[in-house]
């Protein structure tokens, strides 16, 4: 769902109202979310410049998604590097730049070096077809990530649905709860 405000503050307020719902395993937060088009940048590898998709996400957002990471590691709040030099690629990402064995390389991004810290596996971002994008994945404190991603398990979701309405009503009162599973987007 889409949170009006979209400050870290007031996020950890929601995160840890919907925490303790039982049914609720991770929650994250991100720019955008699969099946929507996304912001497309430019890097540049071996001398040469790619386009690739990009999302903003948070430390959670693998495991919310259900994202296998192949090699490397997922973001770190705790380290300083992780907000602003390193970013994660999708395995296309990777190909799609010429990039064998990508962790520990760089790419250029606005003028910059920024460090591949991790791979993940393709996922499918609009059907089920494997037409997979290349992805880059960064982790910015303070961007407007204003989707809350919310992992549940799947014999508890029901009541843990209820449950989120209601504490999502109390806490964005202006903003009215709308939402999609994941899971039935990639399944038309």
């Amino acid at each position: 769902n889409m949170m009006q405000d979209m400050s870290d503050q007031h996020f950890n307020k929601i995160k840890n109202s919907l925490k303790a719902i039982p049914g609720v395993n991770t929650i994250s937060r991100a720019d955008h979310i699969p099946g929507e088009d996304m912001g497309g940048n430019s890097y540049g590898a071996n001398g040469k410049t790619y386009a690739g998709n990009f999302i903003s996400i948070d430390v959670d957002y693998f495991n919310a998604m259900g994202m296998k990471m192949i090699e490397g590691r997922g973001y770190s709040a705790s380290n300083v590097s992780d907000t602003t030099k390193s970013i994660i690629l999708t395995e296309t990402a990777a190909k799609t730049f010429g990039i064998e064995n990508p962790v520990g390389k760089s790419l250029r991004f606005h003028g910059a070096d920024v460090n591949i810290i991790g791979l993940v596996k393709d996922f499918n971002q609009k059907k089920k077809k494997k037409s997979y994008q290349p992805i880059v994945f960064q982790y910015i404190k303070g961007n407007p990530l204003r989707y809350v991603i919310i992992n549940l398990d799947p014999n508890q979701s029901a009541k843990a649905l209820n449950q989120i309405e209601q504490i999502w009503t109390k806490l964005e009162p202006e903003f009215p709860i709308k939402y999609n599973f994941l899971n039935k987007t990639f399944e038309k």
